[in-house]
């Protein structure tokens, strides 16, 4: 099943598009296969004179569109990246460094981008196999829908290691309504108990937080959220971080390295997260 989130539509000028796909196998398990995104706006290489601008809404979902294909065919051709452990004296190395991400993956990430303060447990081991469930971001005062958003940018980032399972959002929210597990105030020990039992979903760990500022529809990019992962079965906290970031920040000459959507601004923060969480 292919199945797209949008999650940005504006024809404002400039007009902005955001969208996350994914491909989920059928059956007993369904499992996420492949899953990227794209964010663009319209002056995001407006060029000389301005010639490069796209003012039409339309004109810029079919070139999201493009992308999206064009990182799906990268999958079916065995050309997807991924980020894996190949032992622990070298860490985490990058193994088929495709270019065809819809989501610009392999751009640089500013200093601003990165968590502004984060921990790890000293006992976590990136190395080991691990089932990830992300249960959707709690929402502290941002945009609609911010929460879920936050939550499948990071089961994109998660889906890129090898070494790690992430559970498809739809078997987890199943899981949860399921033992009427309802967390209007962020989750719960017993929202993680019944995750993390073998009889139900055998979640090694739970990735939560909270979303504070998401703006990204019209004026400047705006990203404020923290990240949680919880060891469901010991019961302990393996990272926490904190990011929050504009589009604004690390500029250079003519707006040059400008983020200009609040889904390109995630994708970098998220993918910062990560890394640091993994590596």
């Amino acid at each position: 099943v292919f199945m797209t989130s949008l999650e940005t539509w504006s024809e404002a000028q400039p007009p902005r598009v955001a969208l996350i796909s994914r491909v989920v196998t059928t059956g007993r398990n369904p499992e996420i296969v492949w899953i990227d995104s794209v964010g663009l706006s319209g002056d995001d290489a407006p060029g000389l004179l301005g010639l490069g601008q796209i003012n039409s809404a339309q004109k810029l979902l079919e070139k999201a569109l493009e992308r999206l294909v064009a990182s799906f065919h990268a999958y079916l051709a065995g050309n997807d990246p991924y980020y894996r452990h190949a032992s622990e004296r070298q860490g985490v190395h990058l193994i088929n460094p495709s270019t065809n991400v819809a989501d610009g993956s392999f751009s640089a990430i500013k200093d601003q981008q990165q968590p502004q303060f984060f921990y790890r447990a000293s006992t976590f081991d990136p190395g080991r196999e691990y089932r990830i469930a992300v249960i959707p971001f709690l929402n502290i005062n941002a945009r609609k829908h911010a929460g879920e958003i936050l939550a499948l940018h990071i089961v994109k980032q998660l889906s890129r290691y090898a070494n790690i399972r992430v559970f498809e959002p739809g078997v987890v929210r199943q899981a949860l309504l399921r033992y009427r597990m309802i967390m209007q105030a962020g989750p719960s020990l017993a929202a993680s108990d019944v995750l993390a039992s073998e009889s139900i979903l055998g979640a090694d760990l739970i990735v939560s937080g909270r979303v504070f500022d998401y703006q990204g529809d019209i004026g400047e990019a705006k990203v404020d959220f923290s990240m949680q992962a919880f060891d469901g079965v010991k019961r302990e906290v393996i990272w926490a971080s904190r990011s929050y970031a504009s589009g604004n920040q690390g500029l250079y000459f003519f707006d040059w390295g400008r983020v200009r959507s609040a889904h390109g601004l995630t994708s970098r923060m998220t993918q910062a997260a990560i890394r640091l969480l993994k590596e």
